[in-house]
């Protein structure tokens, strides 16, 4: 096989100039029919001989059923590398807004290839001036306003490979001139055998299109029986369309619709809209119903159910066509075949591509030395204002002991100062009696109390000099 000996299925939102590593998201059993399908696309790759990893967020227990159906192993990467340039790259369309995801697959000198399972514009990135629909503009969307060639030629120009799942989308591209490989789909493992129908009218919970199917689910009669699957594992979407006699699904616009096809197979007829020019299985020779609007879905599986032999037919033809599609071994002969043929144009400017991404992976490595430094400067400065700020707390600390030792001297004075005061309102007291004394005796005999007098009037002048302060506080 010519071509690259590795591949890289890239699914989710990631940071950084280099690859994420494969993530298991916790607590999910479900996946999307879009990663379903990009998970067979791995599987189909691995299966003729290329080494498949799996980089982004994953259900394991849904990676390791079709590893074991297409009896393959598939690469769980724990670390993050770039992309290299002798390694096939697959991107999804869906899920993906962010520009540079797909400047870095088409700037890493890489075999960069858009995976379609949907039209470019519903959701993810456009890549040109089209806005994609928030959530509920989806509802009302014009669907020719997405999967528009416009679309197609600027992802290509952009540096990437196209390749669909669905024939429509590739025969939009063809029709402009516009090289969209179809690869198809695969099924490692065939459908369980459908069983006893006791639900008359069945509709998804867990799907962008769940108010138009409520919508048409409360238009049906008492007399019928319906149910709104809510979300679950692949086996139990399959056991639901085992159980329902009609399936309706408003997809406005969409990929080939795996729902559609799924359901056929558990001899399910889906009631569709015409509306989804992308769809596959569309028509009584498939087994489904069309109509135009969703108001119409309610009397189509009226009609339905109130033509048992009609439905049965639909039913049958269903069952037939849906499981002749998928067969594994017709799926790995396309995907060799896309492999072995790159796109010449994308291919032309490839290397040009390439030195650009070396010349910004260059400028993107200077400037995270350039980071590190200014970390290593920073974390410095960090220490040094750490040290100063120990410093400062110790010097306030100290500052706080010398504060309380002030305050306590303080109160200590003040105490002294009272006593003091004290002790000269006493002595002025025994001043005043001495003389008294004095005043009534003779001088001979009060001689020695004039110079006790004497003492006394001096401590009372120091004493009212030391508690000045407190009585003028």
């Amino acid at each position: 096989m010519s071509g690259p000996l590795r591949a890289t299925i890239l699914y989710g939102p990631f940071d950084g100039w280099d690859m994420p590593p494969y993530q298991q998201i916790d607590g999910a059993t479900w996946i999307h029919g879009g990663v379903r399908s990009l998970l067979e696309a791995a599987a189909g790759l691995a299966g003729i001989g290329l080494d498949v990893e799996l980089r982004g967020g994953f259900v394991e227990l849904e990676v390791s059923a079709i590893e074991h159906a297409a009896d393959v192993q598939l690469g769980r990467p724990s670390a993050r590398r770039p992309l290299e340039p002798d390694e096939l790259v697959i991107i999804p369309e869906g899920g993906h807004d962010d520009p540079l995801i797909f400047a870095r697959a088409a700037l890493s000198g890489a075999r960069a290839v858009l995976m379609m399972l949907g039209p470019l514009g519903l959701v993810g990135w456009s890549f040109d001036e089209t806005p994609v629909p928030q959530v509920d503009e989806i509802l009302t969307i014009d669907p020719v306003t997405v999967g528009r060639t416009e679309s197609l030629a600027a992802a290509r120009s952009f540096g990437l490979e196209l390749w669909t799942n669905t024939s429509a989308i590739a025969a939009r591209g063809a029709s402009a001139g516009i090289d969209v490989k179809y690869v198809g789909v695969g099924r490692p493992a065939p459908y369980p055998e459908p069983g006893a129908k006791s639900v008359d009218v069945l509709a998804l919970g867990d799907n962008r299109w769940r108010p138009l199917a409520t919508e048409a689910i409360e238009a049906m009669p008492a007399r019928f029986s319906t149910r709104i699957q809510p979300r679950g594992s692949h086996a139990e979407l399959l056991a639901s369309f085992s159980a329902a006699r009609v399936f309706m699904h408003p997809a406005r616009i969409e990929g080939r619709s795996r729902l559609c096809e799924e359901a056929r197979a558990m001899r399910a007829v889906p009631v569709l809209l015409a509306s989804n020019t992308n769809g596959e299985g569309y028509g009584p020779e498939y087994g489904s119903v069309v109509v135009e609007s969703v108001d119409e879905m309610a009397a189509a599986a009226i009609a339905l159910l109130n033509d048992p032999d009609r439905l049965a037919t639909l039913a049958e033809t269903g069952y037939r066509t849906a499981r002749q599609v998928g067969d594994w071994e017709a799926y790995k002969r396309r995907l060799l075949e896309v492999v072995a043929r790159p796109d010449a144009m994308v291919a032309a400017g490839a290397y040009a591509r390439s030195q650009v991404g070396r010349r910004v992976a260059d400028e993107r490595a200077h400037l995270l030395r350039r980071l590190g430094a200014l970390e290593h400067e920073r974390n410095g400065l960090k220490e040094e204002r750490d040290g100063l700020k120990r410093e400062r707390d110790c010097l306030e600390r100290e500052r706080d002991g010398r504060a309380a030792e002030a305050a306590a001297l303080r109160e200590r004075t003040v105490a002294l100062w009272v006593q003091l005061d004290e002790a000269s309102h006493r002595v002025q007291e025994l001043n005043e009696g001495l003389l008294g004394l004095l005043s009534s005796s003779s001088w001979k005999v009060t001689k020695p109390l004039r110079a006790a007098m004497a003492v006394v009037r001096a401590v009372t002048r120091i004493g009212r000099a030391c508690t000045m302060p407190h009585r003028t506080k």
